[in-house]
C-alpha cells in the first residue's frame, strides 16, 4: 500500500492503477491464412427490377499481393444469376453456387453481379420480402474460406404510386395528379384498370388525363371515364415498363369555408385479374384558416403569457362572427388588460358588458364568466378583405412553477369562431413556454496550486417581488469554508450572514428584494489525499437552498458539482515505433495534482516481447500550475530515487521521493518479436484489470526486420562446421548483457541468427541448443556495438564439432572364447569397391572398436585373421544413427560374436607294391599324436590308387596307422607320424605329403611296401624301424591278384 501523509495527521492507506496501453506489432508467429477480407452489399432498383451485387475483396494491406483468390457466391432464394463484370473466362458454375476466379489480388479489387427477383419475390401491394447473398473468399490451397460476407435487399412489391402537388393560378388551387404503375417493371396485364375516388371539395377534368405525357387516344383500346367523383381508366394492351397516368383536380371555394380539413388524401387501385392494389396518396396540403390562435410572450416578472387569436385567413365574408375562448388551468384571466383588436395598424380596445345577451348589441364587445373561466367576444360582420387579430393576457398562478427554477409548456382552451358564410371552426391546443430561475449556482474558479474553490450564487434571475429572501448554504463534505471570502454582490454581508458552529452551513438573510443577487464564497479541499485515494476525476459538490417568502412557493435547491480532473498514474505512448529506432517510447505521469506521498512505489511488468532499455529511464519533476496546466520540470536527482529490472520476469520497479510533487518516468523497450501488447503500470502492488487505450500502430515482419537503423545496431551469428561451411540445419542462440541476463534468444535460419534494436554497448552470444548432428559450444563469445556505420553491425562465426561414436563387434574363436589379433578395416556403406577404409584395428581381447564415426551406414570387414585362422569373408553392416529429439548419437555395439574357423589342411600318404607300383585298398586311419592307445581314430580311409588322404584337419602331430591291408598283403606294422604346421609369415596351413616306398611282403609272396615322401615330422618310434620287414606277421598269406 502506498501511504500519504496529509497535514501531520495518520497516513491514509490507498491503491492506484493506470490505464493498459495495447500496441499491435506485425502478425502471429505461426503460419496462418492471409488476413484478407470480402465484404458485400446489394442494391436493387425497382426501374429495372435487377439486384446488383458489390463484392471486394481486400487482402489486407496496400502492399500485400495474395494468389489464386476465389469467391464463391451462394445466391438466397427467389432470385435468379444474370450476369457479371468480370470475364465469362473468370466465371464458374457448381452446385447452384457461381465461382468467380480473381487470380492474385493487391490491395483491393471490387466486382458486381446481377440477380433478378422471381415472381415469388412480390406479395401484396406495400409488402416487402428480403432478398440475401452470400460470397465465401478463397486463397490458395486454404482448404476453408478466409472470410465470409453476406447482404441483403428488401424487393417491396410496388404496383402502383399517387401523388399530388398544389398550384395556384389567378386566385384559384389546383392540384395536378400523378398515378405511377408497375414501378417494379413487371407486366400489367390487358384489360387492367385503375380506379381513383376524388374527395369532396375537388373537380376533375377529364380532358386533362394523359398518359405517360400523352393523350388517352394514343394507346388502343384505353379509355378514361368519369362518373360523378369516380374515376376509371381501362389500359386496352398489356404494358411493360413503369407507366403514368396524370389528370388535375380544381379546389372548390367551399373548401375554404372551414378549417377542419386541412389537405386531401386520395386512394387509387390497380386491379389485375379481379385482384386490387391499392395506395394511398400522400395528404396534400392545401392552407386553409378561419381562426387560429397561438401564445405570444411570458414575462417573469409579472407571470404575464400573452395569447394572439387571428381571425379569417381565408378571406370570407362572415356574418355575426362570434369567437368563444376558454382560459387554461393554472391561469387566470388578466382583466387590467382587458381584450384589444388589431385591424393592420388600428387597435380597437373591445368593451366588457356586464351580462352575456348584451355582448352581441354592438361589435366590439365582451363578455367574461369568471365561474366558467369562458370569454365570448362579438366582433360583428366581417367583410372578406378583414383580417383581424385578438390579444389578451393570462397570469401564472403556480408558485411551484412561477417562484421555482422551472420550465413547462402552458395550454389554453379551444377558440371557436360561428358565424354566417362559414363552418363552425376551432383551434386547439395552443401552447406557450413558462420558464423561471430562482436559484443558480456555479464553481466560478478553480486554483489547481492551492485547492480552493470560487462559488457563485445568483438569486431572483426574474427580478419578481420576494417579500423574504433567505439562501442556505451546506458545505459539502471534504471541503472547508474560507472565513471572511463570502459577499453578497460584492459587499462584506455583515449582520446577513450566520455560519454555525461546525463551519459547515452558511445562512445569508436577504430579506425583500425584487432584483437580481449575487452571492460568492471560496472553499478549500480539506484532505488532499482524495487525489491519491481516488483512482479517477474528482468531484466536489455544493448545495444552496433558497426560502423567498412568497406564498405557496417551494424551497429551491440546487447542488452543482466541480470535477477536478484526477490521474493519479497514466501511462501512454510518447514515441510510436519506427523501423529506424526499432523500440517504444513510454511516458508515465504520477500524482498531478501534487498529493503529498510516502513510500510510493511503481511497478510496472513489461510483456513478453518488450525488453527495458536501462539507459533510457529518466524520471523528472511534473508541474502544476493554478489553472491546472501541466509542465515538465527538470530531472529528479538520480540520488534521489532508484530503480531496479529484473531481466527473468521483465518486473521494473521505481521508488518515488516522499512529497508533494507530480513526476513524470520516461523510457523505452525494444521490441523483439511481433504480436499484439497490453502494458499496465501500478503503484504498490494495485493491480490493473483494464487493457486501456488501443494504439495503431502497426508493424509488419519486414518493419520489425529492418528496424535497427540509427543509434541501434546488430549482431549477425553464422553457424559453421569445423571446416568453415555453413551449417543450415537450426540452432538456437541467446544474446545476454554484461550481467548475463538473457535479453534474446533467436533459431538460426539457413545458418544465421540476426539479433537487431541493439544498444551500443558489450553482449555476449551464448549457443542454447546445437544443430542436429553437432555437439554444443557452451562458451560465450563478447561482441561489442560501438561507433557509427560498419561498427554498428558485427558478425560472429561460431563453428561446431560434429557428433561422434563407436562401432563395437566382438570376436571369438572355435569354442566361444575372445579371440585377439587379425585386422579389421571400417569403410561406408556406399563404398561398395572397398576402396578407402576409415579406420583398422585389431581384436583386443575379443573386443573390435572403431573411434570417432559420424552418423552414417558402415561395413565391417576382417583383413587378416588371427594366426591360424581362416579370414571372416562376409562383411558385418552397421549404422549409427542419431536421436534427434536429444541430439544424440549412441554407439552402435554388435554383441553377438564374430565366430573365425581354424586352419585346415590334408595330409596325403602313398601306398606302393613291393614292385612299386602304386596299391590301392586296405584301411588307414588317422590319430592325434596324443592318442597313444590310438582310441579314437579322427578319420578312417582307404587308398585309392595309391594315395591315402585326410582332409580337413587342424593344425597338430598325427599318427596314420594301416588298419587292414590290401587283399593279399600284410598290415603294414609301422605307424607314420605327420604334422600339420601354420606358417606363420603367411598365416598358412600347407598339405603334408608322404614320399612313395615300397615294402616286402613275408612268405616270399609280392611285398608290400610304404613308402613316405615330404614329411615333415617323424616320431622317434617310426625312424627307429630301419628293417625292410614287417615285425608283425599275419598268419594268413599274401595273395597275388589273380592274372
Amino acid at each position: 500500500m502506498l501511504e500519504v501523509e496529509i497535514s501531520g495527521g495518520p497516513p491514509i492507506s490507498f491503491e492506484l492503477w493506470a490505464d493498459g496501453t495495447i500496441i499491435t506489432i506485425g502478425f502471429e508467429e505461426d503460419p496462418l491464412p492471409p488476413e484478407a477480407t470480402v465484404e458485400k452489399s446489394g442494391v436493387y432498383d425497382p426501374a429495372t427490377n435487377r439486384i446488383t451485387w458489390t463484392i471486394t475483396v481486400d487482402s489486407g494491406d496496400p502492399e500485400v499481393t495474395i494468389e489464386d483468390v476465389r469467391v464463391v457466391d451462394s445466391l438466397g432464394e427467389d432470385q435468379t444469376y444474370a450476369s457479371c463484370s468480370l470475364p465469362s473466362a473468370s466465371v464458374e458454375e457448381s452446385g447452384g453456387n457461381h465461382i468467380f476466379s480473381l487470380g492474385s489480388v493487391t490491395g483491393t479489387t471490387s466486382f458486381t453481379i446481377v440477380t433478378i427477383p422471381t415472381e415469388n419475390a412480390f406479395g401484396a401491394e406495400g409488402s416487402s420480402q428480403l432478398l440475401t447473398n452470400e460470397a465465401d473468399l478463397y486463397v490458395g490451397t486454404f482448404p476453408d474460406p478466409i472470410d465470409t460476407a453476406s447482404a441483403q435487399v428488401t424487393v417491396t412489391t410496388d404496383w402502383i404510386k399517387k401523388v399530388g402537388v398544389v398550384r395556384t393560378v389567378g386566385g384559384v388551387s389546383y392540384i395536378d395528379w400523378t398515378i405511377t404503375l408497375n414501378n417494379n417493371n413487371r407486366t400489367i396485364p390487358a384489360s387492367s384498370t385503375v380506379s381513383d375516388t376524388l374527395p369532396n371539395h375537388l373537380l376533375m377534368d377529364l380532358a386533362s388525363v394523359l398518359r405517360n405525357g400523352k393523350p388517352v387516344t394514343t394507346y388502343p383500346g384505353d379509355t378514361a371515364a368519369l362518373s360523378g367523383q369516380n374515376f376509371t381508366y381501362t389500359l386496352g394492351s398489356a404494358a411493360e415498363g413503369i407507366q403514368t397516368i396524370t389528370f388535375t383536380t380544381q379546389v372548390l371555394d367551399a373548401y375554404y369555408t372551414q378549417q377542419n380539413q386541412t389537405g386531401f388524401t386520395n386512394t387509387a387501385s390497380l386491379n389485375i385479374s379481379s385482384v386490387p392494389y391499392t395506395v394511398t396518396s400522400p395528404s396534400v396540403a392545401v392552407a386553409t384558416s378561419l381562426v387560429r390562435k397561438r401564445g405570444a410572450g411570458y414575462d417573469k416578472a409579472t407571470q404575464l403569457i400573452t395569447w394572439e387569436i387571428e381571425i379569417n385567413r381565408n378571406a370570407r365574408t362572415i356574418t355575426g362572427a362570434t369567437v368563444t375562448e376558454t382560459i387554461g388551468s393554472n391561469q387566470l384571466y388578466y382583466e387590467s388588460f382587458g381584450i384589444v383588436r388589431r385591424d393592420g395598424s388600428a387597435n380597437t380596445t373591445l368593451v366588457r358588458v356586464a351580462n352575456l345577451s348584451d355582448v352581441t348589441s354592438a361589435p366590439n364587445q365582451y363578455y367574461f364568466d369568471s365561474a366558467n373561466k369562458k370569454l365570448t367576444i362579438y366582433l360583428g360582420d366581417l367583410a372578406a378583405a378583414a383580417h383581424p387579430y385578438l390579444t389578451f393576457k393570462t397570469q401564472v398562478t403556480n408558485a411551484n412553477h412561477y417562484a421555482n427554477n422551472y420550465s413547462g409548456t402552458y395550454y389554453n382552451g379551444s377558440v371557436t369562431l360561428k358565424g354566417g358564410g362559414v363552418t363552425d371552426s376551432s383551434s386547439n391546443n395552443a401552447t406557450q413556454t413558462v420558464a423561471s430561475t430562482v436559484l443558480a449556482k456555479r464553481c466560478a474558479h478553480y486554483d489547481y496550486a492551492t485547492k480552493t474553490f470560487s462559488w457563485e450564487i445568483t438569486l431572483n434571475q426574474n427580478q419578481m417581488h420576494m417579500p423574504d429572501a433567505t439562501v442556505t448554504e451546506l458545505i459539502q463534505p471534504g471541503q472547508t469554508y474560507v472565513a471572511g471570502s463570502l459577499r453578497i454582490d460584492g459587499d462584506d454581508p455583515g449582520a446577513k450572514l450566520l455560519i454555525d458552529a461546525a463551519g459547515t452551513t452558511l445562512t445569508v438573510r436577504l430579506g425583500e428584494i425584487n432584483r437580481q443577487t449575487v452571492i460568492t464564497f471560496d472553499t478549500v479541499v480539506a484532505n488532499w489525499g482524495v487525489f491519491l485515494t481516488t483512482n479517477g476525476d474528482v468531484t466536489f459538490p455544493n448545495t444552496a437552498l433558497l426560502t423567498s417568502g412568497i406564498a405557496g412557493a417551494p424551497t429551491v435547491s440546487v447542488t452543482p458539482e466541480f470535477v477536478v480532473p484526477n490521474k493519479p498514474i497514466v501511462k501512454t505512448i510518447l514515441e510510436d515505433f519506427t523501423e529506424a529506432t526499432g523500440y517504444i517510447g513510454w511516458g508515465v505521469f504520477i500524482n498531478p495534482n501534487q498529493a503529498p506521498m510516502m513510500n510510493a512505489r511503481l511497478s510496472d511488468r513489461l510483456q513478453e516481447g518488450l525488453e527495458l532499455d536501462n539507459e533510457s529511464v529518466v524520471l523528472y519533476y511534473w508541474n502544476q500550475d493554478a489553472a491546472g496546466v501541466m509542465s515538465l520540470g527538470d530531472k529528479v536527482d538520480a540520488a534521489l530515487y532508484s530503480f531496479t529490472y529484473d531481466y527473468s520476469t521483465r518486473i521494473f520497479i521505481i521508488d518515488l521521493p516522499d512529497g508533494a510533487q507530480g513526476y513524470r518516468l520516461d523510457f523505452k523497450t525494444d521490441v523483439t518479436r511481433k504480436g499484439r501488447y497490453s502494458n499496465t503500470i501500478s503503484l504498490t502492488g494495485a493491480y490493473n484489470d483494464s487493457d486501456g487505450a488501443m494504439s495503431d500502430i502497426y508493424v509488419t515482419d519486414a518493419a520489425l526486420a529492418a528496424a535497427g537503423s540509427g543509434r541501434n545496431g546488430s549482431i549477425t551469428v553464422t553457424k559453421t562446421d569445423l571446416d568453415g561451411n555453413v551449417i543450415t540445419a537450426p540452432a538456437e542462440f541467446e544474446l545476454l548483457d554484461s550481467s548475463g541476463n538473457v535479453k534474446q534468444t533467436l533459431t538460426t535460419v539457413d545458418g544465421r541468427a540476426v539479433f537487431q534494436r541493439l544498444k551500443l554497448r558489450t553482449y555476449y552470444i551464448r549457443e542454447k541448443k546445437a544443430p542436429l548432428g553437432y555437439a554444443l559450444d557452451t562458451s560465450s563469445y563478447p561482441v561489442t556495438i560501438y561507433g557509427t556505420g560498419e561498427t554498428l553491425s558485427q558478425t560472429l562465426s561460431v563453428a561446431n564439432e560434429p557428433l561422434t561414436a563407436a562401432v563395437i563387434l566382438h570376436k571369438a574363436d572355435e569354442n566361444g572364447d575372445p579371440l585377439s589379433g587379425g585386422l579389421f578395416r571400417i569403410f561406408r556403406a556406399s563404398d561398395t569397391a572397398f576402396a578407402a577404409p576409415l579406420q583398422s584395428v585389431a581384436s583386443a581381447g575379443g573386443v573390435i572398436r572403431f573411434e570417432n564415426l559420424a552418423p552414417g551406414d558402415y561395413i565391417v570387414r576382417e583383413i587378416e585373421a588371427p594366426l591360424g585362422y581362416k579370414v571372416w569373408t562376409s562383411g558385418v553392416p552397421v549404422s549409427l544413427v542419431m536421436n534427434a529429439a536429444a541430439n544424440t548419437l549412441p554407439d552402435a555395439e554388435i554383441v553377438e560374436p564374430i565366430a573365425d574357423e581354424l586352419l585346415t589342411a590334408s595330409v596325403i600318404l602313398h601306398k606302393a607294391g613291393e614292385t612299386g607300383k602304386a596299391l590301392s585298398g586296405g584301411l588307414f586311419g588317422i590319430f592325434r599324436a596324443a592318442d597313444t592307445a590310438f582310441a579314437t581314430p579322427l578319420q578312417s580311409v582307404a587308398s585309392a590308387g595309391g594315395v591315402i588322404r585326410f582332409d580337413n584337419l587342424t593344425p597338430s602331430d598325427y599318427v596314420v596307422r594301416e588298419l587292414e591291408a590290401p587283399f593279399g598283403y600284410e598290415v603294414w606294422e609301422s605307424d607314420v607320424p605327420v604334422s600339420l604346421v601354420v606358417d606363420p609369415a603367411t598365416n598358412t596351413m600347407p598339405d603334408t605329403k608322404s614320399r612313395r616306398r615300397s615294402s616286402t611282403c613275408a612268405f616270399a609272396l609280392p611285398s608290400c611296401c610304404i613308402r613316405r615322401t615330404n614329411t615333415t615330422a617323424r616320431s622317434a618310434a617310426a625312424r627307429s624301424r630301419s628293417s625292410p620287414l614287417p615285425t608283425r606277421r599275419s598268419q594268413r598269406r599274401c595273395r597275388a591278384s589273380p592274372q
